[in-house]
């Protein structure tokens, strides 16, 4: 199983565009067939759920037009104290982007301008789809599926704090919780 790590720690997922050449490039992304997306803590930090709805699903678009086949997208993990055990922040933005991932992250294809938008949590338009969906001009739907590491990750009594012991610095899981 061949594995390309292309995320820099601190990075947001719209730097990537930017980066892919010099980071990735085109060749190289051409002999993968899936994309794991780990993005999210730092963007959600700086852009609402909104915000990142669209431009998460324009990115996974980019990387559809890259070659890669399939494309999978991480809920986002609790953010705390090293601890685990405070919440770091405000988490109404990060709950409501996993709320978004696990409704099948509803968009539809913008014809005008070439590009696949976010719709809300709920959206129930004639031409909203989610994952599995196909528009008839946009194709499919860019993301094939979600991992839901933030229902395996969080404390069962508060969803907003890591599971005990599962985290050293607030941020990532320890090696408790990569197992």
């Amino acid at each position: 199983v061949a594995y390309l790590g292309a995320a820099a720690s601190g990075e947001r997922y719209a730097e990537l565009d930017s980066d892919w050449t010099a980071r990735v490039g085109d060749t190289l992304a051409s002999r993968c067939d899936s994309a794991f997306v780990g993005y999210g803590i730092n963007d959600i930090l700086v852009y609402t759920a909104a915000q990142n709805s669209t431009a998460f699903i324009e990115r996974w678009h980019f990387l559809k037009t890259k070659g890669i086949g399939r494309i999978y997208q991480a809920t986002i993990l609790p953010r705390t104290n090293a601890a685990g055990t405070v919440v770091d922040g405000d988490p109404t933005q990060r709950n409501a982007f996993n709320a978004w991932l696990r409704d099948g992250a509803p968009g539809y294809w913008q014809a005008i301008y070439s590009r696949w938008q976010a719709r809300p949590t709920g959206s129930m338009a004639a031409d909203t789809y989610r994952i599995g969906g196909s528009d008839p001009v946009g194709g499919l739907h860019p993301l094939d599926g979600v991992l839901d590491v933030h229902a395996v990750a969080a404390d069962t009594s508060d969803a907003n704090l890591w599971k005990p012991g599962w985290t050293s610095d607030g941020v990532h899981p320890n090696a408790t919780g990569h197992a």
